[in-house]
């Protein structure tokens, strides 16, 4: 069972190796969903917190400023994004491009109907290029909330009754 600390124990090897998480806000045309490994954001990464102090302090200024410029906002937030992709975004799966169109409009299929969908190779680089566009800041916002979530580094209760 455990006291009180044991409900909030964390799996160290999960904040630093990661946790799968899938977005279920988009079903890719072949029916699969976009999953990203990414690792636990805490305080005691002095590298990532070094990196955005003085991102968000910049962000911060802006957001009080009374006329902000927003080319340099959005560029501050890329930063931000960025520091988060090096130092939390691990891997990707399912992570693909909308499904092709032949001369005549319709979707190609493989051979079982299933739209064939070009899957994107995880790579630092892509990542950057992907959570860095503005476009796509909800879902910047939303990977960065699943690397502070401690219920997602949490040790089941199945891994503590296993230890004792």
């Amino acid at each position: 069972m455990g006291g009180i600390l044991s409900k909030f124990r964390t799996n160290k090897d999960k904040e630093a190796s990661g946790v799968w998480v899938t977005y279920d806000e988009v079903i890719n045309d072949d029916g699969t969903k976009p999953m990203f490994k990414v690792r636990r954001i805490t305080v005691y990464e002095r590298a990532y917190q070094a990196k955005i102090t003085p991102i968000l302090s910049r962000l911060d200024k802006l957001g009080k400023a009374n006329d902000p410029d927003p080319a340099q906002f959005a560029e501050e937030n890329r930063k931000l994004f960025k520091a988060y992709v090096e130092h939390f975004l691990v891997d990707w799966k399912n992570i693909k491009e909308d499904a092709e169109y032949d001369q005549n409009g319709q979707m190609i299929c493989d051979d079982e109907g299933i739209p064939i969908c070009k899957e994107l190779p995880f790579s630092r680089d892509a990542a950057i290029e992907l959570i860095c566009n503005l476009d796509a800041i909800q879902l910047a916002q939303w990977l960065m909330k699943q690397s502070s979530d401690v219920n997602n580094f949490l040790i089941s209760n199945r891994e503590t009754e296993l230890k004792n």
